[in-house]
């Protein structure tokens, strides 16, 4: 067989759309070392020279990416010596480019070309759409992909895939831009290609749209979003008629929505060490193409495989976005292109690897499994128990590594509501360490019951966005004698601003008592509200600061705004009613006396920490936030019983007692203090004889219960 006779068995794919030609700017440094010799030489080259770059984007791209990662037969417009295209003909991006560290996940220290700044486009004066036509476009095509980037490709059918018209229906994939869900295009696709559809968008487009999902809280929330989006938002009704739906959210994580006969299914795809924009967090610059990369690498497991694979496709894609964003336009300044078959070749697990969940169904008459849900919560309660002692002693466990984790520099935390609280706080604090023109304070509260960690954790989510910006100031109200001592501590915040830095104020036990309940909320007022406090009859400007409250007497903000009560409960039901409403009445007055409310309305946000105890009976997540608590003590105060892997030489029956013992009387405070109390110094293994005596350990946690956990699995360490 001749090669064309071979080239014609191949399946043809069209890959088209909206083109666009990138157009690079860079400056290049001087090679000063070529005038220390006697050659000629102008004037001008001794300075920075400005250099440009034209590069195919829009579907060029894609078709570029797609050909690099396939063996299939691409067919796709042309458009050869693009830096002689004016953009009254082909719509031009622009952007400056310069050189940025690698992530260095090669293990090689080197630098790259990346995207410092984008400078918008240029387009055809008339509007007229910069739309190329498909030479030797083949209406057989097996799969058709089409890059609608709103841009004139979406309103052009003369210039649309003959494949289109083939009663044999191609698989068509449709990666489209806002605005989404409009034009002729999607028209056509509706009426007669709905079954073998894949629509791939980006959360960001989604949002755009109007369509509301939350942003960097969990991925949890985001996969909840996305479902009760799905079954109410007219917007989306469209959807529920394709085969396929994937909204990218950024290089961290996809959902995949499958609309096939008796298998409608959505699927969350997620990097379960980092969330939403994590891994673009930390590579500084920026890439337009990512989303093609993307594609890309569904497309070509597609090819390789069949639709089946899919799923396997986006594994694949979200590796070969992350690649496509690590590499940049390469190292390189007389070779600067985008990244092609590179970014598929890393090895595996270069760029993380992502975990797959199906997302629970319901309704709205059942939006308790919604609410309830949680990626950690399907772990058994002895799958939990064994996971907690491997993190104690390895890091690390299996049963782990695909749940969610919130890393806030020290700060790890795997139970999804603590995480959505503390990214909710995180993206407060960048927010506004962003808006320097908001003169006035952000105040935030932090709650949760003695020795949870409060100030702790606060100041780990503040400098895992602040990086070295912010100044920490303590202050104990329960200490302050006098509203002069409230003053002082403002001209020290002042302070802290004139010196160049904002400060992160943490008011411990703001809801104590003073001059009555809760009598230090009025003189927060006006610093909260407009940046000022009175000394005397003198108003001063207090500047930008953190405020951050954390509770004293109240575990949660529900209880310290008065939206959750406590009541007794005698034996007569009728009595415990009435007098559980006279309480609540009484206390729900007090707080308004004492201006809960105008201090509750000046919040932007609160954290509720569950600490290392259990909340309640339905609790089971306890015991990995203990051994969290219990490895970085350990870390921290006794380093030396790691070993070169990292593994902590601990008794095992020992460790099932620290893990198990029902509460400690002061939280991690009295975990902390075990480890102080015990004779680690010159042990090689943290055994049972370095306790410290049954006194001792009874000023922090049931001596009794501990030593009884010990005996009981005594000999027995495989049971748990």
């Amino acid at each position: 067989m001749t090669k064309k006779q071979m080239d014609r068995n191949i399946p043809t794919t069209v890959v088209t759309g909206d083109v666009a030609i990138q157009q690079l700017e860079f400056l290049k440094t001087p090679d000063k070392s070529r005038f220390n010799n006697s050659g000629n030489f102008y004037n001008w080259q001794a300075f920075p020279t400005k250099c440009f770059r034209f590069l195919p984007g829009g579907s060029l791209l894609l078709a570029k990416l797609i050909q690099s990662s396939t063996h299939a037969k691409i067919i796709t417009p042309s458009l050869e010596n693009i830096e002689k295209f004016s953009s009254d003909k082909i719509l031009h991006s622009f952007a400056r480019i310069q050189k940025f560290p690698a992530s260095g996940t090669d293990g090689i220290k080197r630098s790259v070309y990346r995207v410092v700044q984008f400078d918008g486009y240029t387009g055809p004066s008339q509007n007229t759409p910069s739309v190329l036509p498909i030479e030797q476009d083949d209406a057989d095509a097996k799969m058709v992909i089409i890059d609608d980037a709103g841009q004139g490709f979406r309103e052009a059918p003369d210039f649309w895939p003959k494949a289109l018209r083939n009663t044999k229906k191609p698989f068509i994939f449709l990666k489209m831009a806002f605005p989404l869900f409009k034009g002729l295009l999607w028209e056509e696709l509706l009426q007669n290609h709905t079954e073998r559809l894949i629509v791939m968008v980006s959360a960001e487009d989604v949002r755009r749209s109007g369509i509301n999902i939350s942003r960097q809280l969990s991925w949890e929330k985001t996969a909840i979003d996305f479902m009760e989006q799905m079954q109410n938002n007219p917007k989306l009704a469209d959807i529920h008629n394709c085969g396929y739906f994937i909204v990218r959210f950024d290089t961290d994580g996809a959902i995949l929505y499958s609309n096939q006969p008796d298998k409608r299914v959505a699927k969350l795809y997620y990097d379960p060490k980092i969330g939403e924009e994590g891994f673009s967090d930390v590579i500084p610059g920026m890439m337009n193409g990512i989303g093609s990369a993307f594609v890309a690498g569904i497309v070509s497991k597609i090819m390789e495989e069949g639709i089946e694979k899919i799923g396997e496709g986006i594994h694949r894609g979200l590796k070969g976005a992350r690649g496509f964003l690590e590499t940049g336009f390469g190292t390189d300044e007389a070779a600067i292109d985008y990244p092609a078959a590179r970014i598929f070749q890393h090895p595996s697990g270069a760029f993380g690897n992502f975990s797959v969940v199906n997302i629970p169904k319901g309704d709205s008459q059942k939006s308790d499994i919604f609410k309830s849900w949680c990626i950690l919560g399907e772990l058994s309660r002895q799958a939990l128990e064994k996971a907690a002692v491997n993190f104690v002693k390895y890091g690390h466990d299996s049963n782990l590594e695909n749940i969610p984790i919130g890393q806030f520099r020290n700060l790890r935390i795997l139970d999804r509501w603590e995480i959505e609280s503390f990214n909710s706080i995180k993206n407060l604090i960048r927010e506004y360490l962003h808006s320097p023109d908001v003169h006035r304070p952000l105040s935030i509260a932090v709650f949760g019951p003695p020795g949870s960690g409060k100030s702790f954790s606060v100041n780990e989510v503040v400098e895992s966005v602040a990086h070295g910006s912010v100044k920490k100031l303590v202050f104990n109200l329960s200490q302050f004698k006098s509203v002069k001592d409230l003053a002082a501590a403002f001209h020290q915040v002042r302070d802290v601003n004139l010196e160049g830095y904002t400060p992160i104020v943490f008011f411990d036990e703001f809801d104590s008592e003073f001059n009555g309940t809760l009598g230090w909320l009025k003189y927060f007022l006006k610093p909260m509200l407009d940046g000022h406090f009175t000394e005397g009859e003198v108003d001063h400007p207090l500047g930008r600061a953190i405020f951050v409250f954390a509770g004293g007497t109240c575990s949660t903000f529900e209880e310290f705004s008065r939206m959750k009560q406590s009541v007794d409960t005698p034996t007569d039901k009728t009595h415990s009613l009435n007098n559980g409403m006279a309480k609540q009445n009484d206390s729900l007055d007090l707080f308004r006396l004492a201006k809960g409310p105008d201090f509750v309305s000046r919040l932007r946000g609160f954290v509720n920490i569950k600490g290392i105890d259990s909340v309640d009976k339905s609790d089971r997540f306890y015991i990995i936030r203990r051994a969290i608590m219990f490895r970085f003590l350990m870390k921290e105060k006794a380093s030396h019983l790691f070993d070169k892997e990292d593994k902590l030489a601990i008794d095992s029956v020992l460790l099932n007692a620290f893990l198990k013992i029902p509460a400690y009387k002061h939280g991690a405070r009295s975990l902390s203090a075990l480890i102080d109390m015990s004779t680690l110094s010159a042990r090689k293994i943290y055994e049972q004889s370095c306790l410290p005596t049954d006194i001792q350990l009874e000023l922090h946690t049931d001596s009794v219960k501990f030593r009884e956990l010990m005996a009981k699995y005594a000999g027995d360490s495989e049971k748990f």
